[in-house]
């Protein structure tokens, strides 16, 4: 764990009256304590932390002890024992901090291998942590400027940031879906789970990505591989003969090898008739049997019937990659195969607790 400076591990609430609350936190600027306070000097008031803010959680239990503030004096500890015993329970290891100024150092970040419309990142690390994660901040220059050193630079938007998979072991990432010919720039920094910490930001790196022409040169190719996401590329690998990802997990590995011997055949469709029909998926809007019957109700022409079918191997690989509920929604907004993975597990999440 992180060390918190000794200052940010107590401070105080005042309340009416005079009286005060002393705020005891633990390692991970969890809550260990409440107590009220009695003769000494109480030290740092809640708004004067340096480096650190209440986040919601923190502004939560603020409120609560102000109104035990209107309680007597004589009920008032009670009352206290009793909220903290309550929020240890149902908020045991929750950080009511995060922290506002930086206290580790910037990574050191590297771009490479830049594409038409994907660029590599990777970075090294001058203080090695055993927790938390890497978030990237990207940026994109209008594409009608052009960046010139020493001069008013074109004009700069902000177009998003990641979090970056693997915690505190990731060393690289791609940036996808970029635009060719286009600058960028890019930073990284590093934050501790609940923010408890978080480094400076990287040094920004600027790019500009190559035209296709020119990233066909250099041996990167654009590939629908870059515009398609996870569940619709081994959905493609279900239906046609392309060899996996090498981050494929050994689970989904098996799963592809048991649709594709479900079918019998790995190569029942080109690659890119799988891909043109993935890409259809996302305007059905009504789930799997809309899109394999292209919108009809009731007419099924017999000149479609090949085309029918190759759908049909789709939507039987979604069920058995996927289950059979996602399959007929809607979820994203994207059609019956486009499934984000950490939606899907907080929407399973949800209806398990409803």
């Amino acid at each position: 764990m992180a060390a918190v400076p000794p200052s940010h591990r107590e401070f105080f609430v005042q309340l009416s009256k005079g009286r005060i609350v002393l705020v005891y936190l633990g390692p991970s600027l969890e809550l260990l304590d409440l107590r009220l306070q009695k003769g000494a000097s109480p030290g740092v008031s809640v708004d004067d932390l340096q480096g650190f803010a209440l986040n919601s959680k923190g502004r939560e239990l603020r409120k609560a002890i102000e109104r035990l503030g209107r309680s007597c004096q004589g009920e008032l500890e009670e009352k206290l024992q009793k909220l903290t015993g309550h929020w240890r329970r149902t908020q045991r290891s929750a950080a009511i901090l995060v922290a506002t100024v930086a206290t580790r150092p910037a990574p050191r970040v590297f771009v490479e291998d830049i594409g038409s419309n994907t660029a590599e990142l990777s970075w090294e690390l001058l203080e090695e942590s055993n927790e938390g994660f890497f978030e990237v901040a990207l940026f994109g220059y209008d594409r009608s400027s052009r960046l010139r050193d020493g001069h008013d630079g074109p004009s700069l938007a902000k177009l998003g940031n990641f979090r970056v998979e693997g915690g505190h072991l990731a060393r690289r990432f791609r940036l996808q879906h970029l635009e060719e010919l286009r600058w960028y720039r890019v930073k990284l920094r590093m934050l501790a789970p609940q923010r408890r910490w978080m480094s400076e930001w990287s040094n920004e790196v600027s790019f500009r990505t190559l035209s296709c022409g020119a990233a066909r040169a250099a041996g990167r190719l654009v590939g629908s591989n870059n515009f398609l996401v996870k569940s619709e590329r081994l959905l493609r690998l279900c239906v046609d003969d392309s060899q996996l990802e090498e981050n494929a997990t050994e689970i989904e590995r098996l799963k592809v090898q048991f649709v594709r011997d479900l079918f019998g055949t790995a190569g029942s469709q080109s690659s890119e008739v799988a891909t043109n029909n993935l890409l259809d998926a996302r305007y059905c809007q009504r789930g799997w049997p809309d899109f394999v019957q292209h919108g009809a109700r009731y007419s099924r022409p017999p000149q479609q019937r090949e085309e029918r079918l190759r759908r049909m191997r789709l939507a039987i690989a979604a069920e058995e990659l996927y289950g059979s509920e996602y399959p007929l929604q809607n979820a994203w907004f994207q059609g019956p195969f486009y499934y984000e993975e950490t939606g899907m597990k907080n929407m399973a999440k949800y209806f398990d607790n409803a």
